[in-house]
């Protein structure tokens, strides 16, 4: 009996050594594109834009940061993980970059103050990490529509962007994330000209 106490307190005193070690810091992230340019060519003034929730799909949708280091496999890191999720934060930044190119032009997220003239919907399909043999790049893919207030499709369209990260670290990542979202909303804001323009 006193054999089985003693390696019941030793099993316990090893235990709590165990989980008293450190467990890695949890760092947390989020897309900062770098400032629109205005466009040469801004929509009309008088025309009311709106922008539905993000939809989000696939590994995009857990908040852990997501790396490939093959096409067939999808891996995520446990402690890089993102500060809000995806879905807001790319509404919100679609809304500041599509205003922010298109002054005078009143961009609206739900709830709509009034009927939006264009409606354009968004589904983030790719926000990754991609390992390759010469480095490491950020992508980032989304489909978009945009549809006129009387639901006639002006167009349905891929948009995506692979830009190099600066070293390899997630950190390195989200900033080449953030790069790749601004050149794939500058050209759905291209997309979104040519259609008014006809």
């Amino acid at each position: 009996m006193r054999l089985i106490r003693q390696f019941f307190a030793l099993s316990l005193l090893l235990l709590s050594l165990g989980c008293a070690g450190n467990s890695p810091m949890t760092h947390f992230y989020l897309l900062e594109p770098p400032p629109p340019r205005t466009v040469e060519r801004p929509l009309a003034t008088d025309l009311v834009l709106g922008i539905d929730p993000v939809q989000i799909s696939g590994s995009c949708a857990d908040d852990r940061l997501v790396f490939r280091e093959y096409p067939f496999e999808i891996k995520y890191y446990h402690y890089h993980r993102w500060a809000t999720p995806l879905s807001g934060r790319v509404s919100q930044l679609l809304f500041d970059q599509l205003q922010a190119a298109n002054p005078g032009v009143d961009v609206l997220i739900p709830p709509f103050a009034k009927r939006p003239d264009i409606l354009v919907n968004v589904r983030l399909t790719a926000c990754e990490e991609i390992d390759g043999l010469t480095g490491w790049i950020g992508r980032m893919s989304y489909f978009a529509t945009a549809r006129q207030a009387d639901g006639t499709m002006l167009f349905g369209k891929t948009f995506s962007c692979d830009t190099p990260c600066d070293e390899q670290h997630p950190r390195a990542v989200v900033a080449a994330l953030s790069r790749s979202f601004a050149a794939c909303t500058a050209d759905l804001i291209l997309e979104l000209q040519a259609h008014m323009a006809e």
